[in-house]
């Protein structure tokens, strides 16, 4: 088998004499191994990060977990490295086993359990003729482990055994996930309360590796789970409150030789811990900078306005990732959207310090920003996380006065990237909205995407690997001692492929269709070789009555307005010009059949 001597090799590499950290325990917050940012491989086969330790489990011929990169097909779910569980064959009655404790001495009393961890089964591991043990959540009894997922026979289950019945051989599958695909990562999340009574309760999540988002595949609050091996309805001996969570391989079968890879496995005593304060999995926006403010140095981060339920020092919705205003950059009264931020192209810009859990967007990223110059510019970074050309994590930049890039690091230093050259210049003193978007698992195979004023005018393959996480600064107008002149206003991150909405009338994309919207609208009325952000929104190339007609459709989108569409016709209609001559009705014509659409 292959695996076998980049076994070898890889636990030479990672030994250590003596590691004095703390095993995992339910009194812990979080604990994340994820084969990358300092995981360490112990002699004994304990894994060491953050201050924690995963106890290595042996039985008989078991082997040690080894940290390595890609091998044949597979790449890593996350970062450049991962986990590789294999046993060979076992003699006697020993079973093969090759397993992590990442949780020790939980008691029920401790309340729920929440995981996440994701595996990848190689195709030249062979198909169990019986139960090959993936994770168990287990408990010290003569009849364990009281839940666990297998691989059995070629099909994923979720099992549990019966805690009325001391039969080991009795099971109840709880649900079945259909075969197991090969070269593909699958990633769990899932809350474990013991409650032997009946009010035992499990929630399991699936990731759909297209969106990034978390399917419910099994969820129950009324079962019994957790063994009272006696029955004598005592409750749990103190012998036996001692609940584990192990990961890993145990009873391969056949025993000829099995691999399976792990990745990106974390624990937490909360929910909102463990999916990285409900980052990883939702769709969320981590950054949203208005730069709504005319006094001081700090522009506020409103990303809460963005996420649904989001309010004001919200921990699931707020990630106060403010930006700090440096060297004079100054606030413009004209943004796009109220107030912009102002740059003078010398050393203007402004920073937000990276926290590495809002900006590790591992396989999704979004970011896009409003910009307005009159002045040619070259490798000016709009956003960039990280700052230099060799450490920059995310790069979305006006690299010419016609071109646009898009680009993100792998954590091999490969670069993904996009190009959009345009026929005209972008520096004509206009607003223009850019967004870059990374989807590794895109379903259209092409993982960047390059958006110009809400239209996708570029996008490229890219590279199937997760994205490095930054580590220092998210940079506002500077790169690599490049600095960007001219307006900036709206600059967001998603942790998501976010598809810009900026179309039915919302010109300035702030999720609305209001007055604002109409006064851009008829402040270019009857302009040429305009787009959506200048009121050309059915793509003709002239801002006419149809624009102001889809406009008027979807009058109060969004938060909408309290003005009546009538309303704001009048109050906009003085700034609507005289229609060009070739226009076959008068102004006062036009307005009477404008005056008829009617507000939502």
């Amino acid at each position: 088998m292959v695996v076998g001597p980049v076994v070898i090799a890889l636990v030479a590499c990672f030994m250590q004499a003596t590691i004095a950290v703390a095993s995992v325990g339910p009194s812990v917050n979080s604990f994340e191994i994820d084969g990358d940012y300092g995981s360490v491989i112990a002699a004994n086969g304990d894994i060491y990060d953050g201050g924690y330790s995963a106890t290595y489990s042996q039985l008989g011929t078991g082997q040690k977990w080894v940290q390595t990169g890609a091998i044949g097909d597979v790449s890593a779910y996350m970062g450049q490295n991962m986990y590789v569980a294999w046993a060979g064959p076992s003699t006697g009655t020993d079973r093969d086993r090759s397993e992590q404790k990442m949780l020790s001495s939980w008691s029920p009393d401790d309340g729920p359990m929440y995981c996440a961890f994701s595996f990848c089964v190689p195709t030249t591991t062979p198909t169990p003729t019986g139960w090959l043990f993936l994770s168990q959540w287990w408990q010290d009894s003569t009849l364990n482990p009281p839940i666990f997922m297998a691989w059995n026979s070629g099909t994923l289950t979720l099992v549990r055994r019966y805690s009325t019945d001391t039969n080991p051989n009795k099971r109840e599958v709880l649900v079945d996930m259909g075969p197991v695909l090969r070269d593909q990562w699958y990633h769990f999340a899932a809350s474990i309360t013991w409650g032997p009574e009946g009010d035992g309760a499990i929630t399991l999540h699936q990731m759909d590796l297209a969106t990034g988002l978390w399917d419910v595949k099994y969820q129950n609050d009324q079962l019994a789970l957790g063994l009272k091996w006696k029955g004598d309805g005592s409750g749990l001996p103190a012998d036996m409150e001692n609940f584990t969570w192990k990961l890993g391989m145990y009873r391969s079968q056949p025993q000829d030789g099995h691999a399976i890879y792990f990745d990106n496995v974390r624990y937490a005593n909360r929910w909102y811990r463990v999916t990285k304060n409900k980052l990883t999995g939702y769709q969320k926006c981590v950054l949203d900078l208005g730069f709504e403010e005319s006094a001081g140095t700090i522009a506020n981060d409103t990303c809460y306005i963005r996420n649904p339920g989001g309010s004001v020092g919200d921990p699931y919705t707020d990630y106060n990732n403010d930006a700090t205003l440096i060297n004079g950059a100054a606030w413009n009264a004209a943004g796009n959207v109220g107030r912009g931020l102002q740059l003078d192209g010398v050393d203007d810009y402004a920073r937000v310090p990276i926290d590495t859990v809002d900006f590790d967007t591992g396989n999704y990223i979004t970011t896009a920003s409003w910009f307005k110059t009159d002045t040619a510019q070259e490798n000016k970074a709009l956003i960039c996380i990280d700052e230099f050309s060799t450490t920059y994590k995310v790069y979305l930049s006006l690299n010419r006065d016609n071109k646009l890039r898009f680009a993100v690091r792998h954590p091999d230093d490969t670069i993904s990237e996009v190009i959009y050259t345009s026929d005209v210049t972008l520096c004509d003193d206009l607003w223009r909205h850019a967004m870059g978007t990374y989807n590794r698992y895109a379903e259209d195979g092409q993982r960047l995407k390059l958006y110009l004023d809400g239209v996708l005018v570029a996008s490229s393959t890219g590279v199937d690997k997760a994205l490095l996480r930054g580590d220092n600064y998210l940079y506002v107008g500077k790169f690599s001692g490049n600095y960007f002149q001219g307006s900036l206003d709206e600059v967001q991150v998603f942790n998501y492929e976010y598809t810009p909405i900026m179309t039915w009338g919302d010109a300035n994309n702030d999720g609305q269709i209001n007055l604002a919207d109409l006064q851009i609208l008829g402040d270019h009325w009857q302009a040429s070789n305009a787009n959506w952000a200048l009121g050309d929104f059915t793509g003709d190339g002239l801002v006419n009555l149809a624009d102001l007609q889809v406009l008027g459709d979807h009058w109060g989108y969004g938060s909408g307005t309290d003005l009546a569409f009538d309303d704001a016709l009048t109050l906009a209609g003085l700034s609507i010009p005289e229609p060009a001559a070739a226009m076959c009705m008068s102004a006062a014509t036009s307005l009477m059949i404008l005056c008829r659409l009617r507000a939502m």
